[in-house]
């Protein structure tokens, strides 16, 4: 009688332990994945050249857009809200998130994904920063790299009234293009830096016609097949300019 009583006690836990929920599962959208804490759902998936929807856990809900251009990056007030570039899952990507938990928006955008389009993921005045960051790390496409990133943290984060971070400078402004190594669109950004000082950088973004005959500038149209750099019309800051320097890690 005691065996049996242990042996229905063994299977009674067993199904139960069987029906507890996992605390994290996969939401598939069809062109991208990402993954939520469980009672989280996709909703309104749409659009052709545009993709537009969102998921929700029918209090908090983050909306997502995927095509030419996506969300507007920063969203928020400036002044109450913290950014960060990153790499996620092999995309370059933008972060923001509100100093304080809860009172403002959220959101990832990353370029050049799926043939040149853009993604976002965003949301407002969502509570559990710490748990949009690890949606927002979890979000992957075909061809996303399977390397693990490292965990985005408060750390990472930074408000415009403090230096600039070079890599967030980079992300905003070069990434579509450049690689910091390699070569993409255009040439890689560490060997821009190893032959131009910053002071030459900074007029060669913000001022166009100072760029005139430059040889090594002739040399990169013809690699780039005559695509330039945009004039930036102030949009960049010299600190902006000295803060690619140092990310790059060459000092001029």
């Amino acid at each position: 009688m005691k065996q049996c009583l242990i042996t229905a006690l063994l299977i009674f836990l067993y199904i139960a332990c069987s029906n507890v929920p996992s605390p994290w599962q996969t939401l598939d959208a069809g062109v991208f994945k990402l993954k939520t804490p469980s009672g989280w759902w996709l909703y309104n998936s749409y659009g052709s050249d545009v993709l537009m929807g969102g998921l929700t856990n029918g209090k908090d809900s983050l909306n997502f857009v995927l095509g030419a251009t996506a969300a507007h990056f920063p969203l928020g007030d400036t002044t109450k809200q913290r950014y960060a570039g990153d790499t996620i899952n092999g995309f370059s990507a933008l972060v923001e998130i509100p100093k304080e938990d809860g009172d403002g928006f959220v959101l990832i955008k990353l370029v050049n994904v799926q043939g040149g389009n853009e993604f976002s993921l965003s949301g407002k005045d969502i509570e559990g920063t710490a748990t949009v960051l690890e949606i927002f790390q979890s979000v992957s496409f075909k061809g996303s790299d399977p390397a693990p990133d490292k965990p985005l943290s408060f750390s990472d984060f930074h408000t415009p009234a403090s230096p600039r971070a070079g890599k967030l400078v980079f992300q905003m402004n070069c990434a579509s293009c450049h690689n910091v190594h390699k070569k993409l669109t255009g040439p890689p950004f560490r060997e821009i830096l190893e032959q131009r000082n910053a002071d030459y950088i900074y007029r060669f973004l913000t001022d166009k016609p100072s760029r005139g005959k430059d040889s090594l500038r002739k040399a990169w149209l013809k690699e780039c097949d005559g695509m330039e750099c945009p004039d930036f019309h102030g949009g960049i800051t010299a600190e902006d300019v000295q803060g690619l320097v140092e990310y790059a890690g060459v000092r001029p």
